[in-house]
């Protein structure tokens, strides 16, 4: 289950890595949506008893999140702006229509009750 669930999400991110120059918002909000449920899973696979179920799950999510880094710096590298640009921009509601906004906020809002939830996990 969890090398499918790498895969699908390894292949988005890869999708959206080749359509960096249109970036389509739908696109993007989707890969996001789907990592928080992959992670939320990876959170419980770390939570196992099986100590090999927890080592696999470590290095799943290790992969993942080298590709979206690797897709963030891409993004930026194409964009010509750096992290702190780039956050000043998103965090400016003038830049986007009220639609656009509101899936913004929606997006910050699971990333943040994830991470809420991955603080809480103990090794």
């Amino acid at each position: 289950m969890v090398n499918i669930m790498k895969n699908e999400i390894t292949q988005k991110i890869e999708a959206l890595t080749n359509s960096l120059e249109k970036p389509d918002l739908k696109q993007t909000e989707a890969l996001i949506a789907e990592t928080l449920k992959y992670f939320e899973y990876i959170r419980e696979k770390l939570q196992s008893p099986d100590e090999e179920d927890r080592k696999a799950a470590l290095e799943e999510i290790q992969e993942v999140q080298k590709k979206l880094e690797e897709l963030a710096q891409k993004a930026l590298k194409i964009a010509g702006i750096n992290p702190e640009q780039m956050a000043k921009f998103i965090g400016n509601p003038n830049n986007f229509s009220p639609d656009d906004w509101s899936k913004i906020k929606h997006i910050q809002e699971n990333i943040s009750s994830s991470e809420q939830k991955n603080t809480r996990i103990k090794p």
